[in-house]
């Protein structure tokens, strides 16, 4: 369990170091660090009791689009919504201590438009998911109720086709989008077209049946990005298509072999993250080129790398958002120590 740990530790990257202070693992509240620490130190989080039902000035639902890239018009979820009914829609979510401040959801967001003449929605729930693991966990089903009930009325009123729709979550917010996916069933009969997974969180999540997470049957398509198993990530596939980069557990440049867990409170946050986070990298770039080309991969995450691959012809694919909705199985994807990531194949 030690040596998990150790690998998940992420170190400062030289451009990290260049920008205004960062937060630190010192700045948050005592019992917010208390959590996070038992969760670094592999102890189970325990689910919380006290849930309270979010409010609806609690979520935010920013539109952008390519000529509203900087300045997006904020959806009402109680009434009809300037969304175009003939184009995709991707909805972006944040996980656990985010907004969608976060400049890397905010890069993936101006990606998206840059590739497609798309309506991208970015959901906010960052005044929630502020909070104790446990309560923001247990609050995320509460969200998705609200999510869910507004694509169900845009597609009755505004005839907005739910296939059209890709939701993309990060951490807890990819359990959050596949509870919108399968509420919107629920709701109104329709299944969303597509759920990506950004390294959905492990906590709590780890044991939980397919009702009380992500799973397959939440969308047409899901496929999901591993980055960081065992810590903060979850370990298991649970999509139709699931790619472990670097075989999933820890990402290159991102670790510090001999780091001390007690001094690990220095540190800032985006480094102890960076294994988490690094998954939103790699669909940034994905949304951008295709070359992240994943090698079957049929016994990961344990027997990662595919050695086998190396003597046998085993299926090919591609991970993120280029990826095929017709894809299956498990994936090894290789990755650079620094952007570009996508190595093109080579294992």
């Amino acid at each position: 369990m030690k040596g998990a740990i150790l690998l998940a530790l992420a170190c400062l990257s030289v451009a990290a170091a260049s920008q205004d202070r960062q937060m630190m693992l010192l700045d948050l509240p005592k019992d917010i660090l208390g959590e996070l620490m038992a969760l670094l130190k592999g102890q189970k989080v325990v689910k919380s009791i006290q849930c309270t039902d979010p409010k609806p000035n609690d979520i935010e639902l920013l539109l952008y689009t390519r000529h509203q890239k900087y300045d997006p018009v904020v959806l009402d979820v109680f009434a009809p919504s300037p969304i175009k009914s003939d184009k995709p829609v991707i909805f972006i979510t944040h996980g656990w201590l985010q907004d969608i401040k976060d400049p890397q959801l905010q890069d993936l967001k101006n990606a998206y438009l840059e590739r497609y003449d798309s309506d991208v929605v970015m959901v906010n729930w960052g005044k929630l998911a502020w909070d104790l693991y446990a309560r923001t966990a247990c609050k995320v089903p509460k969200i998705a109720q609200i999510i869910a009930d507004y694509l169900c009325q845009v597609n009755y009123e505004k005839g907005m086709p739910l296939e059209n729709v890709q939701l993309v979550g990060h951490s807890i917010g990819a359990h959050l989008v596949g509870f919108v996916g399968q509420f919107t069933q629920q709701m109104c009969n329709k299944r969303v077209g597509r759920i990506t997974g950004l390294d959905p969180a492990g906590p709590l999540f780890n044991d939980a049946p397919t009702a009380e997470r992500l799973d397959k049957s939440d969308a047409d398509f899901v496929d999901i990005i591993h980055t960081n198993s065992k810590t903060f990530g979850y370990s298991d596939p649970i999509g139709h298509a699931d790619f472990y980069a670097s075989c999933g557990t820890f990402q290159s440049s991102c670790v510090i072999p001999d780091f001390k867990l007690d001094k690990l409170i220095n540190m800032p946050m985006d480094a102890v993250f960076c294994s988490h986070r690094r998954s939103v990298d790699y669909m940034i770039e994905s949304v951008l080129s295709s070359n992240f080309v994943a090698t079957e991969c049929k016994y990961c995450p344990i027997g990662c790398p595919p050695v086998i691959a190396l003597v046998t012809r085993p299926g090919k694919a591609i991970l993120g958002q280029q990826c095929s909705p017709d894809t299956r199985g498990k994936y090894y994807v290789p990755t650079n120590l620094k952007s570009p990531y996508a190595t093109g194949g080579r294992i």
